[in-house]
């Protein structure tokens, strides 16, 4: 049943297709439309009654642990880093261009400007339940094959083109960041990459939930083989070898995750 819930909630991201907005912002960036909705959490049976029980506050924030004004955070980090990145991917271009039709760097910065529009939370949103999507749906052939407009024997057509055009997805994608390249913090901090994420499901998982009486204080594993990731590590007696190691204080009946730290980040999460 949970597993269920799980996915019909995952499902729903996905459809938020043309015109249907998990998050609708105004002009100046202020918070409107909200059209996504999960199940109701309050008839699934076996939410126990104990000290530890979920609170209200969880049910009322279940569309996700991580808040609206967290996803116009994104927003606003992935359009200046494409900001950030457009003269160096310019000069980029120009220079790889060849023969005599060659454009001036003013003539492709002006049809790059001519096709590109401001990336918007809502649509961050739609890249992120179309990746879950393939995660629940997976198949060995390459992402883009979802977008594919005819099949192959008994291999169907992609769907992901209902939702979202391919070059729209890959463009969100190269852009997609969490925090400023360029703020002081970034060198210090090994989790600065994601310390956005971090710090909100901190503060969300602690307000979602009544602290027991009774908890759990244990290290995981979170799975990556990444050489981009700073913060990993090698466990020969883990399950998962590499990964990002984090130490997680639970509650010992539901496994409640309340706080979470990882050693090798500069500044801690407590």
């Amino acid at each position: 049943m949970e597993g269920r819930n799980r996915q019909l909630a995952f499902c729903q991201f996905a459809q938020a297709g043309k015109g249907q907005s998990c998050i609708d912002t105004d002009e100046n960036g202020r918070l409107g439309n909200r059209s996504c909705k999960v199940p109701n959490f309050a008839r699934i049976p076996g939410l126990h009654n104990e000290e530890g029980r979920p609170t209200t506050a969880a049910l009322d924030c279940a569309e996700s642990p991580l808040e609206l004004e967290f996803w116009l955070g994104v927003e606003r980090e992935t359009n200046r880093y494409y900001e950030q990145q457009l003269p160096a991917r310019m000069d980029s271009r120009f220079r790889s261009q060849s023969g005599t039709n060659t454009m001036t760097i003013e003539h492709l910065l002006a049809n790059e400007k001519r096709v590109h529009s401001r990336i918007r939370a809502h649509e961050i949103l739609q890249c992120i339940g179309l990746l879950l999507a393939r995660m629940m749906c997976p198949h060995i052939r390459r992402l883009s094959d979802h977008w594919a407009t005819t099949s192959v024997g008994a291999i169907p057509a992609g769907t992901f083109g209902r939702f979202m055009k391919r070059e729209r997805f890959g463009r969100i994608m190269r852009n997609l960041h969490f925090s400023d390249n360029d703020a002081a913090r970034a060198q210090p901090d090994k989790a600065w990459k994601v310390r956005p994420i971090v710090d909100t499901l901190q503060r969300t998982f602690l307000s979602g939930y009544t602290t027991p009486t009774v908890i759990s204080f244990d290290e995981a594993m979170v799975p990556s083989r990444s050489r981009y990731n700073t913060m990993r590590q090698f466990m020969k007696d883990k399950p998962h070898r590499w990964g990002t190691k984090l130490f997680m204080t639970c509650c010992v009946q539901s496994v409640y995750c309340l706080r979470y730290y990882n050693v090798r980040a500069e500044q801690t999460f407590f």
